[in-house]
This record gives structure tokens, C-alpha cells and sequence, in this order.
């Protein structure tokens, strides 16, 4: 995997990590676009910053390096033990909630599983963690449109793999996008070379 480099200020945030591990991921949404978030970053005055930022069609960026300290978690010690995981889109305040695209869900399943197996993070509830369980200030980050489970066991399969058709267990996810009502069942995750493909099935909720 070879992120889009968009270095982010240096006056956004901190080098190293205090000696301190990475353990988890943390799970954002933009706010906006994937251009004005680089741009923001790169902007000495914005005072934030993510390690990764990814486009609604799988484009991947980086900002931090892993090594360093990203200011993104709103909390001092998760920013120095995670990793930040920015999402293009933007929350409109209620439903209908800001969902991933499938390419956007897919590459940020293979960067999330690309840190887990770098830094010996298994991935579940308690390493991969929306925003708003740091934060409560940020209710919606990335809100209820994100489908967690899903990624957590997408990523998880994808270390274990390699994935077989069939091979991941079904999960029912609802309202996952933010244009239909409808649940997802997703019967079965299969690799094609590089590229992650998901088998589902849609019944009205």
C-alpha cells in the first residue's frame, strides 16, 4: 500500500510518540472534502490533523506518518497511542446519516488491516472506535451510518486471511447508506487480487 503523501503542517502536530504504543485506530468523517481536508492540514493555523485521509472513491492519503503524533482524538493520550483515519463525506445534522461508499469502505478496510498487521493490533471494539467514544462532543463521527461491525470484521478477516468466498460470517448491518432504508446482508467477503469484493443482499428493513 503507497499513500497519496499530503504532508500536513508541522505546527499540526507532534513529532514521535513519547515512547508510547500504537494500539488502536480511530474512525473519523471529514466534514468535507478529501481536497479541503488536505488543504486544511496543510495550514499552519488549523491546529489538526489525521495520519490518513480517505477519498469516497478509495483514494488514500497521508498526512502524519505513523510515527508521529497526530492531533485528531481530541484526547492527548489516544492521540499518542492511535492511529487517525479521516473519511471524505459530510454530516448533515440528522438523517439521512453520512455513509461510506463501497470503494470508500474497501480501501479504508485494507489501510485499517495494513496498521493492525504493522503494529500487532487485533482488530475489535475496543482498537477500532469511532471518534464520538472519545469525544461526545462529536456526536456524529462518524455517526450511525458507519457501518462498525462490518469493518471490524472485514479487517479482522482480511489479517487472518487469505479470504475465501464464504469464509466471512454473515452480518446484517442497518441503514448503511444514507439513501435507503434497507438492511444489508452480507453473505460472504471474496478476494480478487488486490481488491476486496463483497457478495450482499438487500431486504427492506
Amino acid at each position: 500500500m503507497h499513500p497519496e503523501q499530503h504532508p500536513a503542517s508541522p505546527t499540526n502536530y507532534t513529532r514521535g510518540r513519547d515512547s508510547s504504543p500504537i494500539t488502536g485506530i480511530v474512525l473519523h468523517v471529514m466534514d468535507g472534502t478529501l481536497t479541503g481536508t488536505d488543504a486544511w492540514f496543510a495550514n499552519p493555523k488549523a491546529k489538526v490533523s489525521a495520519h490518513y485521509g480517505v477519498g469516497r472513491h478509495g483514494e488514500i492519503h497521508q498526512y502524519v506518518d505513523e510515527a508521529d503524533t497526530a492531533w485528531h482524538a481530541g484526547d492527548w493520550g489516544v492521540n499518542l497511542s492511535t492511529i487517525g483515519i479521516e473519511h471524505e463525506g459530510r454530516q448533515k445534522g440528522g438523517t439521512p446519516y453520512w455513509a461510506p461508499t463501497l470503494e470508500q469502505l474497501l480501501a479504508s478496510v485494507r489501510l485499517a488491516a495494513s496498521i493492525c498487521h504493522r503494529h500487532g493490533i487485533a482488530p475489535d471494539p475496543d482498537t477500532l472506535l469511532r471518534h464520538s467514544e472519545i469525544n461526545p462532543d462529536h456526536a456524529l463521527c462518524p455517526g450511525p451510518g458507519f457501518p462498525l461491525e462490518l469493518y471490524i470484521g472485514m479487517t479482522r478477516e482480511l489479517i487472518e486471511g487469505p479470504l475465501r468466498l464464504g469464509s466471512f460470517r454473515p452480518l446484517v448491518i442497518h441503514a448503511p447508506d444514507p439513501h435507503i432504508d434497507d438492511a444489508v446482508h452480507v453473505t460472504s467477503v471474496t478476494v480478487h487480487g488486490s481488491s476486496l469484493k463483497l457478495d450482499v443482499r438487500k431486504e427492506k428493513a
